[in-house]
């Protein structure tokens, strides 16, 4: 047991001159590992430094390093020239930092008014903080929310007007601000007959784009492949389209169909045919390979001449798995 001990000592000297305290044995008892770094009284003056410039984010984490910083190492706040006035004053600070963030953010418009005035109740109610007492009463903040939610229906208005393709996320933003608000569409000089008149040309605009980009017109969607596909019967089903209004058939849909699932199985083919040259392959690895091989197939209705393949190469890929 001593020369366990001894053991210790000598791995705690040997870290003795690093930034963090070497105070968890416990860590050196895992195996030698130090779990975390564990804050010492230098550290206490780094962050105590940093918050004096700019309370910046996560103030009470910052503290919290203080404050362990200076216990592991038996100092106290005087030590780093510091006080419990002066920690209330940076509190108070960074308290008035954040509300005024938050305030600034609705202030200049936000669609996401909802959330930021949650944030910033919740982190009142968190610090034992009054609002009222701060100057923002209930009213004026009432009329920030409803400054946003005008800001937010015009937002997507704009956004409906100008065919966005995500019309859906628009339509409801813009539906959720006129009901926060207490507006009604009139408001806004438009009416429902109006928004479906948006929507409807937003889901052409839509499908439109997707073809664009099956035929390798556009390069910039969200979508690919197979999800691609259903995107553009999806938008042609509640635009109340078919498949000559956006100038495609079904001949078409069914090549780019098969395209895809070509272009899959090519892929994987390629990567096991490339095995032993740039790189070996594990059995495992290639069973995987194989799987998602013969899902493409299978899927996408190809035959393996389709693919570019024969059974005799697909069982020579087999064998090396056993």
């Amino acid at each position: 047991m001593a020369v366990v001990f001894r053991r210790l000592k000598a791995k705690c000297l040997a870290v003795k001159n690093e930034t963090y305290s070497i105070c968890p044995l416990k860590n050196l008892l895992l195996g030698g590992k130090r779990m975390g770094a564990i804050p010492n009284k230098n550290d206490a003056l780094k962050w105590l430094t940093f918050l004096r410039e700019d309370s910046g984010n996560d103030f009470y984490g910052k503290v919290r390093i203080i404050r362990e910083g200076l216990a592991n190492d038996l100092s106290s706040l005087s030590e780093i020239g510091t006080s419990e006035d002066e920690l209330a004053r940076l509190e108070e600070t960074y308290q008035s930092k954040v509300i005024g963030q938050y305030i600034k953010c609705l202030t200049e418009g936000t669609s996401d008014y909802a959330r930021v005035l949650h944030r910033l109740y919740f982190f009142c109610s968190m610090h034992g903080l009054s609002l009222h007492n701060m100057g923002y009463s209930e009213d004026y903040l009432r009329k920030l929310e409803i400054g946003c939610c005008e800001f937010t229906v015009r937002k997507s208005l704009k956004s409906l007007r100008e065919g966005s393709v995500t019309y859906a996320n628009h339509l409801n933003c813009l539906r959720k601000g006129v009901k926060d608000a207490g507006f009604s569409l009139a408001d806004f000089d438009i009416a429902e007959s109006g928004l479906e008149e948006l929507r409807l040309k937003c889901c052409k605009i839509a499908a439109h784009r997707c073809i664009g980009l099956l035929r390798g017109e556009s390069t910039t969607f969200i979508y690919e492949g197979v999800e691609l596909l259903e995107k553009l019967r999806h938008e042609i089903e509640v635009g109340g389209l078919t498949l000559s209004d956006v100038g495609t058939s079904e001949e078409e849909l069914e090549g780019f169909r098969i395209g895809y699932y070509k272009t899959a199985t090519q892929k994987w083919l390629r990567q096991l045919r490339e095995d032993g040259e740039d790189y070996d392959l594990t059995g495992y690895e290639v069973t995987e390979l194989l799987k998602k091989l013969y899902h493409e197939i299978k899927v996408g209705g190809l035959t393996l001449s389709d693919a570019g393949t024969s059974q005799g190469e697909l069982d020579g890929f087999q064998k090396k798995t056993t």
